[in-house]
């Protein structure tokens, strides 16, 4: 029985020569076989760990493989890769159906409508019923985990994200690179989010920041479709190959959220007032000083606060990032 594991939809695949696709093939005909092992015709362990990467980024529906192992025979140029599984076969090949069923359940209803609907409904629905899992279970690392149990981390959650969008015919791929800190070129911890395609252009998706960063059960797209610009001030890339992301979709200016003077942010809170919202998400114009934009802003509200005389209580929560501040009114 072969598992049915590979994607239509490999990037990764495509960036490959002629001869390393032959070992990502092969790679994919052994897993799908639940062979115990492949022999590789190659001298460079490296090479394949990397064309293994891109098999398992391309095709997130391989959580069963918990790692490699290899033995070499240099007289020969061969390398015998050893594929160690986490299941037996049966049991991975209901876990797989499971999976499979489970996204066709969540998106099946999605799959006529606009891609850019689409993505919306996989944002919401990931931000909102999926947590991030502080406890790093090795479940959460795979789509097992977001798909199964409503908990992941990065490299779980962006493989469930392509893995919907596979299912949704949306080109999408993983990105592996790390968390840059604020105003500084020091990165930290790996991480991993997504590119995307839309209308023809690529765009950065990180879901995993977007369901971090909530507060107040309010959804946020801060991090929903960015440039390669935006995306570098807080994010590395350690991926090859991957796609330019030269423009921005521009969600919170699609959403008139957009505030680029403190009149329309006054206009904004003018708004809230008259239809008793408890909180808003706005973007301002990106400086080089956050503080004394985080400054001006608590001035504004304050003064709104003292003009229209309603809700004394608030709570500032903001992104020095992205520039986008959500305010809550208690």
């Amino acid at each position: 029985m072969n598992l049915e594991i590979s994607s239509s939809r490999q990037y990764y695949y495509q960036q490959l020569n002629k001869k390393d696709r032959i070992i990502y093939c092969q790679f994919i005909d052994g897993i799908s076989s639940f062979l115990s092992s492949v022999i590789i015709e190659c001298e460079n362990i490296d090479k394949i760990q990397h064309i293994y990467e891109c098999v398992e980024f391309d095709n997130p529906l391989i959580f069963f493989v918990k790692g490699l192992s290899y033995t070499s025979n240099q007289s020969i140029s061969k390398i015998k890769v050893m594929l160690q599984y986490r299941f037996e076969k049966s049991v991975t090949s209901r876990i797989l159906e499971s999976i499979k069923n489970r996204v066709k359940l969540i998106c099946m209803t999605w799959r006529n409508l606009s891609d850019n609907k689409k993505e919306e409904l996989v944002h919401g629905y990931l931000v909102n019923y999926v947590v991030y899992d502080t406890n790093f279970s090795s479940a959460s690392f795979e789509v097992v985990g977001p798909v199964q149990y409503g908990k992941g981390v990065c490299e779980g959650i962006s493989k469930t994200v392509k893995l919907m969008f596979d299912y949704l015919e949306i080109d999408c791929i993983v990105v592996l690179g790390r968390e840059r800190r604020t105003n500084s070129n020091y990165s930290v911890d790996l991480h991993a989010w997504n590119i995307v395609r839309l209308n023809g252009y690529y765009y950065h998706l990180d879901i995993t920041f977007d369901m971090t960063i909530m507060t107040e059960h309010v959804e946020r797209f801060d991090y929903y479709n960015l440039s390669d610009k935006k995306i570098g001030r807080d994010h590395v890339v350690l991926s090859l190959s991957v796609p330019l992301c030269v423009h921005d979709y521009e969600y919170y200016t699609k959403k008139n959220s957009f505030m680029k003077t403190p009149g329309d942010l006054r206009h904004l809170l003018k708004l809230v007032k008259n239809r008793g919202m408890n909180d808003i998400v706005f973007q301002l114009p990106f400086t080089k000083d956050f503080e004394y934009t985080r400054e001006k802003v608590l001035n504004v509200v304050q003064e709104s606060l003292n003009t229209y005389t309603y809700r004394q209580e608030i709570m500032l929560y903001y992104n020095s990032s992205q520039y986008v501040f959500h305010l809550h009114f208690k």
